[in-house]
């Protein structure tokens, strides 16, 4: 029987090392993306520096400032849907795997964990309990570095999901003063760090915990 269920299971379980590693760099992007966005916001606040200080500044200017807010901002949200999406697979596929190597159901359904990433407020903490469980199944002994890693995933993610989504338009709903302007802006720079900083946990959690389960994979016999 237990030969039986270990066939079983080698059927279902499927490699997803490589969509992990195209997830990774999706993220990887996504950052490289945010830090320019930061550079342009930078560079915003010192046109608006020097129109505080009552220097003249050239109309072109800032149009040109204004068009490259824009682009970049149009950029940065097609590379987050297009690294969500693939997030969202890779959700899909790990609890899929953890199923797979798990006696016991978990009580999270692959397909429902990876949707909830595009449902407002369930994708505040349902895709990251789903994973949290999935991990504990099928991941091997967890260790205090993943707990806490696991834990960090589940704090900067949401507060990237809630930048992301206008947390500066919530503060700064009026920003048509020269002073709520320098206050949307510098407020828009932190909402993208925090958006840094989430990807590059998520990166960490995708890569720990798809070596771990491929990992605990090969010594449960059930592949390979």
């Amino acid at each position: 029987m237990t030969n039986d269920k270990s066939a079983a299971a080698a059927r279902r379980f499927r490699d997803i090392g490589m969509h992990a590693k195209v997830v990774i760099s999706l993220l990887a992007l996504c950052g490289f993306f945010a830090l320019l966005t930061i550079v342009f916001e930078v560079s915003t606040l010192t046109v608006l520096d020097r129109l505080g200080r009552g220097e003249v500044v050239a109309e072109s200017e800032l149009v040109a400032a204004d068009l490259r807010h824009a682009q970049m901002g149009s950029v940065l949200i097609g590379a987050f849907a297009v690294a969500t999406l693939a997030s969202a697979a890779w959700i899909f596929l790990f609890l899929r795997n953890a199923r797979a190597l798990s006696d016991a159901a978990t009580r999270y359904s692959p397909i429902w964990s990876a949707i909830s990433i595009f449902v407002p407020i369930v994708n505040l903490w349902y895709p990251y309990a789903a994973v949290a469980e999935a991990a504990r199944r099928s991941a091997g002994p967890e260790s205090r570095g993943r707990r806490r890693l696991l834990f960090a995933w589940s704090i900067v993610a949401p507060l990237a999901f809630l930048a992301r989504d206008g947390v500066r338009f919530l503060l700064w709903p009026e920003a048509q003063t020269f002073e709520g302007l320098i206050g949307e802006t510098w407020i828009g720079i932190g909402a993208v760090a925090v958006q840094v900083l989430a990807l590059y946990v998520t990166g960490s959690v995708i890569a720990e915990l798809t070596a771990a389960q491929h990992k605990q994979a090969r010594a449960s016999a059930a592949v390979w």
